[in-house]
């Protein structure tokens, strides 16, 4: 059974459009229960040129800098949702970006795996646009592992 992995963002745009550096607060979490929609089949994120979270030096190259998860303007959100039984928090990423100068800024890849029952998450999160229609695109696939470690 497909999983939808839902994201909650803050995307903090600068006072003017002509500002450099953009804070973006994303939160990753899954709604466990069954689609009653029609499932699309499958489609692997391409994450060819997107940039690992854990490579600082690709990172720092693209103008990104990661913040701690400390630093996250969505704690209070974050703590709902690990309260709610409804929902399963994957991921809470934070980081200072340079304004994108093209239709598609650098992708960020975000890989979680998953053991034991627990979902993996694979993917990445860009920002795109420009100015003050600056928006997140995200491309994510979530799969439930069984206990056995099969995909189910």
């Amino acid at each position: 059974m497909r999983r939808i992995a839902a994201l909650l963002i803050a995307l903090t745009l600068p006072a003017t459009a002509m500002a450099e550096r953009l804070r973006v607060d994303v939160l990753i979490f899954l709604n466990p229960q069954p689609l009653q929609e029609q499932a699309t089949a499958a489609r692997h994120p391409d994450n060819a040129r997107a940039i690992g979270i854990d490579d600082l030096r690709g990172l720092a190259y693209a103008g990104i800098a990661l913040l701690p998860e400390s630093a996250s303007s969505l704690a209070s959100e974050w703590a709902t949702l690990n309260a709610n039984r409804s929902y399963r928090p994957l991921l809470r990423l934070s980081w200072l970006q340079e304004a994108p100068d093209s239709e598609r800024g650098p992708a960020l890849r975000v890989y979680l795996p998953g053991v034991g029952g627990q979902s993996s998450l694979e993917g990445w999160l860009r920002l795109q646009g420009g100015g003050m229609h600056t928006a997140l695109a995200a491309d994510l696939e979530t799969v439930q592992i069984a206990a056995g470690g099969s995909a189910l």
